[in-house]
């Protein structure tokens, strides 16, 4: 058995936990810490190993853009996860036996009653898969870069960005969600030298798992123009499975067209719709909670800081959720973890108590904000030609 196959061994839900946060997180600071090497004290993740050879055979695969993915330490951070001395991991461990031996008996017996470990025959071994129609992380990844690069070819555009853009980059994904992809595209030059209007959006028709669409890079920064939320979250999304090398250079001012007010009347709204409509029965979809209290917290972060809110609930609780009421929100996503995309579960009264009394606060401080003046279009111009000769390279 391959390191790969190691992984992939690993239940859906097991996968959802850290290969969506520590892997594409960590691969994401680990590329931007070849620019600014403090950008992440401690990232496992960083330039030496992403720049290095592999351990040994088979400790690296190459995903369809031959991109080095180092699965050696992906499995050591994995034990970080649950605790267990990582140190006790041998130096020439061969991860095709899955074989851990700890320093102790004691340390074996609790690190073989984690979720990622059984006892087999005196050893710890990682768990097979429980679920196995479920696919895994690993194979999703590459049907969805499988997706993009499909797109590219048959459509003669160039992707600049694709991430995900629902409960999964939020950070409250049920078992059963599907994948949000949502990418940013150019096409070369003539295509937008025509009277004739044409379509600025990309969509594949959804299926049970992936649901993919992007927009045309005019389009997009039309929308940047007018600080539209959705854009900026899709900027911040912790889940990048695709940035062209030359967008972080387009779009580095972007955030210089944050405006507040369209922000806080498109959170408000989200969280003000969704709780009147799922929220006041007895019995209420359980995913609707996240989306009532992250807009909340999301408009509390605008207010308090004139900034796009962090796109991860789990950021926004830390900074703007009362103290007593995070045990609530802890005890909530570990329900939503087990629980399908319309599961029931009965009102919990000390949330929509606070709901209810947010709602009225933020309605009274939005009204107090002062409205704001459009940037000049002159930078977003230069940024777009930028981009049509980015797309004639690649034509």
């Amino acid at each position: 058995m391959t390191n790969y196959e190691a992984v992939k061994n690993l239940t859906c839900d097991q996968m959802e936990n850290y290969l969506d946060q520590v892997f594409l997180t960590g691969m994401n600071t680990g590329h931007q810490s070849l620019v600014d090497p403090d950008i992440h004290e401690g990232n496992p993740f960083n330039a030496d190993w992403l720049n290095g050879d592999a351990v040994g055979p088979p400790a690296l695969v190459e995903d369809e853009a031959g991109e080095g993915i180092i699965i050696e330490q992906l499995v050591k951070v994995v034990s970080r996860i649950v605790e267990f001395d990582v140190d006790a991991i041998p130096d020439d461990l061969n991860w095709q036996m899955q074989v851990v031996l700890p320093k102790s008996q004691e340390s074996a017996e609790e690190f073989c009653d984690s979720s990622l470990y059984k006892k087999e025959n005196g050893a710890c071994r990682m768990r097979s898969g429980e679920q196995g129609d479920c696919k895994t992380d690993m194979t999703i990844r590459d049907r969805i870069q499988s997706e993009l690069s499909a797109i590219e070819e048959r459509e003669g555009l160039t992707i600049l960005l694709a991430v995900e853009s629902g409960s999964r980059a939020w950070g409250f994904p049920s078992p059963d969600s599907d994948y949000d992809v949502r990418f940013l595209y150019v096409r070369p030059r003539n295509y937008y030298l025509n009277l004739e209007k044409r379509r600025d959006v990309y969509e594949l028709p959804p299926d049970e798992l992936l649901d993919i669409n992007g927009w045309d890079f005019d389009k997009t920064l039309r929308l940047l123009h007018s600080s539209n939320p959705t854009l900026f979250e899709w900027m911040s999304s912790p889940i990048i499975y695709r940035k062209h090398h030359a967008y972080d250079e387009l779009m580095k001012n972007a955030q210089e067209y944050f405006m507040t007010k369209p922000g806080l009347y498109h959170y408000l709204h989200m969280a003000d719709s969704n709780y009147r409509e799922y929220l006041k029965a007895d019995m209420v979809k359980l995913k609707k909670y996240f989306y009532v209290l992250r807009p909340i917290l999301a408009c509390r972060h605008i207010l308090q800081n004139g900034t796009p809110p962090p796109m991860l609930f789990q950021e926004l609780v830390k900074m703007q959720m009362e103290e007593s009421l995070i045990p609530e929100i802890e005890d909530l996503l570990m329900m939503k973890e087990k629980t399908s995309e319309m599961g029931l579960a009965p009102k919990r009264q000390v949330l929509n108590d606070y709901i209810e009394e947010s709602l009225e606060v933020l309605i009274a401080a939005i009204d107090e904000q002062p409205s704001q003046q459009k940037k000049p279009w002159s930078s977003l111009n230069e940024v777009f030609l930028q981009a049509l000769e980015l797309a004639e390279l690649h034509s």
